[in-house]
Protein backbone atom coordinates (compact mmCIF):
# COMPACT_ATOMS: atom_id res chain seq x y z
CA UNK A 1 0.00 0.00 0.00
CA UNK A 2 1.63 3.94 -0.91
CA UNK A 3 -0.30 7.04 -0.33
CA UNK A 4 0.04 9.78 -3.08
CA UNK A 5 -0.57 13.17 -1.11
CA UNK A 6 -1.13 16.41 -2.88
CA UNK A 7 -2.21 18.78 -0.25
CA UNK A 8 -1.07 19.50 3.55
CA UNK A 9 -4.63 19.50 4.17
CA UNK A 10 -4.33 15.92 2.97
CA UNK A 11 -1.52 14.63 4.92
CA UNK A 12 -3.18 16.32 8.06
CA UNK A 13 -6.09 13.87 7.24
CA UNK A 14 -4.81 11.02 6.75
CA UNK A 15 -2.10 11.21 9.69
CA UNK A 16 -5.12 11.95 11.92
CA UNK A 17 -6.79 8.61 10.81
CA UNK A 18 -3.81 6.40 10.99
CA UNK A 19 -2.54 8.65 14.20
CA UNK A 20 0.85 8.09 12.32
CA UNK A 21 1.90 8.44 9.06
CA UNK A 22 1.25 5.54 6.71
CA UNK A 23 3.27 3.73 5.19
CA UNK A 24 4.81 4.30 1.72
CA UNK A 25 4.02 7.98 1.61
CA UNK A 26 4.38 10.12 -1.25
CA UNK A 27 3.95 14.15 -1.21
CA UNK A 28 3.57 16.70 -3.51
CA UNK A 29 5.91 19.65 -3.99
CA UNK A 30 5.79 21.95 -1.50
CA UNK A 31 3.50 19.37 1.42
CA UNK A 32 6.35 19.42 3.87
CA UNK A 33 9.60 22.09 4.39
CA UNK A 34 13.03 20.57 3.35
CA UNK A 35 13.39 20.79 7.15
CA UNK A 36 10.38 18.33 7.92
CA UNK A 37 11.09 16.21 5.49
CA UNK A 38 14.50 15.64 6.95
CA UNK A 39 12.96 14.75 10.29
CA UNK A 40 10.61 12.86 9.79
CA UNK A 41 13.20 10.87 7.75
CA UNK A 42 15.16 10.93 10.44
CA UNK A 43 12.86 9.62 12.58
CA UNK A 44 12.42 6.71 10.06
CA UNK A 45 9.26 7.14 8.14
CA UNK A 46 9.54 6.78 5.09
CA UNK A 47 8.58 9.57 3.06
CA UNK A 48 9.35 10.86 -0.94
CA UNK A 49 8.27 13.56 -2.02
CA UNK A 50 7.82 14.96 -5.62
CA UNK A 51 10.60 17.72 -6.92
CA UNK A 52 7.73 19.24 -8.93
CA UNK A 53 4.29 20.59 -8.73
CA UNK A 54 1.58 18.44 -9.52
CA UNK A 55 -1.45 20.45 -10.27
CA UNK A 56 -4.41 19.13 -8.29
CA UNK A 57 -7.06 19.20 -12.00
CA UNK A 58 -4.49 17.61 -13.76
CA UNK A 59 -5.31 13.78 -14.48
CA UNK A 60 -2.73 13.22 -16.67
CA UNK A 61 -0.07 14.56 -13.98
CA UNK A 62 -1.79 12.49 -10.97
CA UNK A 63 -2.05 9.85 -13.44
CA UNK A 64 1.89 9.85 -14.43
CA UNK A 65 2.59 10.12 -10.75
CA UNK A 66 0.81 7.36 -9.62
CA UNK A 67 2.46 5.33 -12.39
CA UNK A 68 6.11 6.24 -10.41
CA UNK A 69 4.99 5.23 -7.26
CA UNK A 70 3.48 1.78 -8.91
CA UNK A 71 7.01 1.63 -10.63
CA UNK A 72 8.71 1.73 -6.85
CA UNK A 73 5.98 -0.15 -4.95
CA UNK A 74 4.34 -2.96 -8.00
CA UNK A 75 1.77 -4.70 -7.18
CA UNK A 76 0.41 -2.37 -4.55
CA UNK A 77 -2.60 -0.50 -4.06
CA UNK A 78 -2.03 3.22 -4.61
CA UNK A 79 -4.33 5.54 -2.59
CA UNK A 80 -4.55 9.01 -3.61
CA UNK A 81 -5.99 12.48 -2.06
CA UNK A 82 -8.35 13.14 -4.88
CA UNK A 83 -10.23 16.66 -4.57
CA UNK A 84 -12.76 17.85 -7.37
CA UNK A 85 -11.82 21.26 -8.60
Amino acid sequence: MAFLIMTRAGLDTITEQFDKFPPNLWVNQGVLTEVELQTYRGKGISITNFTYDIPLNDRAAISDAMETISEHHPDEVVYVEWTSC
